[in-house]
């Protein structure tokens, strides 16, 4: 993230690392962490939840249609949750290089943005969320869905044939699926 800010001092990727262990030591690679650990499963959640309500209220469209609908739904509504944690962590990760900027941690940083900017300023970089998100699930979820039923088949195929589970697995390796 430091390398990204306008005002990067540092001339690559090492000097960067080498100067926030030197000044802020190895909890400084760190900082800014709690955020995403917490959000990924809050995220992860929602997703999923969310694109299988979806899903089912869609059964009368065809499946290629309704998944890539489900799963852009998905990602409108996960993006109110997934843009206030990416805002947290890039404020967090910028912290310690940023003088006008020092937070003692997520909450912190929660608390103070809500302080200077109000409920809008947790939602910093919504739209530009809203369009990753959207379309990032659309194919995520597309992907998964073939990925699930090529493993499906597969599985189907050595179950009926009576195919050993060293065979299964090579086959699974051979069609890159694992």
């Amino acid at each position: 993230m430091r390398l990204q800010a306008h005002a990067c001092p540092y001339s690559g990727p090492w000097q960067c690392f080498v100067n926030i262990l030197r000044h802020e030591g190895f909890r400084g690679l760190y900082r800014g962490i709690s955020s995403p650990l917490v959000g990924g499963a809050v995220e992860t959640g929602i997703n999923y939840s969310i694109f299988q309500a979806v899903l089912s209220q869609l059964d009368f469209l065809p499946e290629h249609f309704a998944v890539p609908v489900s799963a852009a739904t998905a990602g409108f509504f996960l993006s109110f949750v997934v843009s206030p944690v990416e805002l947290i962590k890039c404020r967090m990760q910028l912290g310690a290089a940023d003088k006008t900027h020092s937070y003692t941690g997520a909450w912190d940083c929660t608390k103070q943005v809500l302080k200077s900017e109000g409920p809008k300023g947790l939602l910093r970089g919504l739209y530009g969320t809203m369009c990753r998100e959207m379309p990032g699930n659309a194919v995520y979820f597309e992907t998964y869905k073939a990925g699930i039923e090529r493993v499906a088949c597969i599985v189907a195929f050595c179950y009926e044939s009576n195919t050993s589970y060293i065979l299964m697995t090579s086959l699974l390796h051979r069609l890159s699926v694992i």
